[in-house]
């Protein structure tokens, strides 16, 4: 999940991924699970490893579709906060819950596991008060390209910060560790998923 609550942007490679299909290439079943619980008009992710594996799925889904015990979790977790959005992930062989969520004014992201322990906080950082190391370490990845957001999350890794930077029409994301040391990049890419409410 990624910058202010919940506005997932889709990864573009699921058209291609998608439309290269074959009969003996299929897309995985957890994929099309997900696909059909998204919310309506609602955005996708996909992300994947360059070999061709998925490296993380998630959905918008209508906050109604999350598990009362996850709601019941996260007001524990965070007293008062109200729920602006939700998602559905799978990430490392299993399914979270990710939402967005606005608490004493401050907007941020949650994501916890289907028991509703809490992995991880995401949380905007404003532009002027983004680590040095890691604002510059994105710039040296993508050189002659735009700022626009720094997010900071937390989780079983450590601090990491996911930099949003725009260069000549694309979209990027560069993840980071607190010392600027960039630990994985990728292009985020618009795309358009079909899927067929009747089987052929």
């Amino acid at each position: 999940m990624t910058s202010a609550p919940l506005t997932a942007r889709p990864l573009g490679l699921a058209a291609v991924l998608l439309s290269a299909c074959t009969s003996t290439d299929r897309v995985p079943d957890r994929l099309l699970a997900l696909l059909d619980d998204a919310r309506a008009g609602g955005a996708v992710e996909i992300e994947l490893d360059r070999d061709g594996a998925f490296r993380d799925l998630e959905a918008e889904i209508s906050i109604e579709r999350v598990p009362v015990p996850i709601v019941s979790a996260l007001a524990t977790a965070f007293p008062g906060a109200h729920i602006t959005g939700a998602e559905r992930e799978w990430q490392d062989g299993a399914w979270t819950f990710e939402l967005g969520l606005l608490v004493d004014g401050r907007a941020l992201q949650a994501v916890l596991d289907e028991d509703g322990r809490l992995l991880e906080t995401e949380e905007p950082v404003p532009l002027v008060d983004a680590p040095a190391s890691v604002v510059a370490a994105s710039m040296v990845l993508l050189p002659a390209s735009t700022l626009v957001s720094v997010d900071r999350v937390e989780g079983p890794e450590g601090v990491r910060y996911h930099v949003k930077r725009v260069r000549e029409g694309a979209r990027y994301k560069v993840v980071t560790r607190a010392d600027g040391a960039v630990l994985r990049a990728v292009r985020e890419i618009p795309a358009e998923i079909e899927i067929p409410l009747l089987a052929d």
